[in-house]
């Protein structure tokens, strides 16, 4: 139930679906590789959400140009260097998760 109205057979149906819409031809991307970018894409959205929500990196604490740009790439050096350390020392664990992890 969706909204309190039962889903319809045709929504059931449509659920199987992946719809990509590119702009590549297909000469230059295939299926395949759509989809493998697709899912690429979706992480990096992912870590990136990580990133804002624990490393504050759409903070700052003043409002000077030059020091905001400070701010941020110290963060996100820090932010990079964890990430690498989870991935070397977490990689082998199959059920990992970096929102659990970080």
């Amino acid at each position: 139930m969706r909204r309190g109205k039962p889903v319809r057979q045709r929504a059931w149906e449509l659920v199987a679906w992946t719809i990509l819409l590119t702009d590549a031809p297909a000469k230059r991307l295939n299926v395949q590789e759509a989809l493998v970018l697709l899912r690429e894409r979706w992480q990096m959205e992912l870590l990136y959400k990580l990133w804002k929500q624990d490393g504050r990196i759409d903070e700052w604490r003043t409002a000077h140009p030059w020091r905001v740009m400070c701010e941020l790439y110290a963060k996100l050096m820090g932010l990079l260097l964890q990430h690498w350390l989870m991935l070397l020392f977490a990689w082998h664990d199959e059920q990992r998760s970096l929102v659990k992890l970080a």
